[in-house]
């Protein structure tokens, strides 16, 4: 989404900086991430698209968690141009399709987007 590239730089630096400071970056970040969702919203809005997050995360299975840190690993050396890490990444989602993954509960971060809608 070009059109919240602002928005987006500014809750991820505020991520950042939270994390390294050791505050609980949901709390801190809280103000930003609205804004973000408002600009979020406003495109979906304008472009039609409807979706729904139930809250649902599925983390990688052990057996794949060294190629999920290596394609955060790629990811921040290459910037997060995710052309450049098509490699790892392909070898990530392969693991993950072969293996069961771990779901885990939302995060305070993810009810704060509207298209949050809790658990089913």
């Amino acid at each position: 989404m070009a059109s919240c590239k602002a928005e987006t730089q500014t809750y991820r630096k505020c991520l950042k900086d939270a994390h390294q400071a050791g505050c609980g970056a949901a709390k801190a970040c809280a103000k930003q991430a609205k804004v973000l969702e408002a600009c979020r919203e406003s495109w979906r809005k304008e472009n039609a698209v409807e979706l729904t997050f139930d809250g649902t995360r599925i983390l990688p299975n052990k057996k794949c968690s060294d190629l999920n840190s290596h394609v955060q690993k790629c990811m921040k050396w290459k910037k997060n141009d995710e052309r450049k890490c098509q490699e790892p990444i392909v070898a990530l989602r392969k693991c993950m399709e072969s293996t069961q993954g771990v779901v885990v509960a939302p995060t305070e971060g993810d009810k704060l987007w509207s298209d949050y809608k809790g658990p089913k």
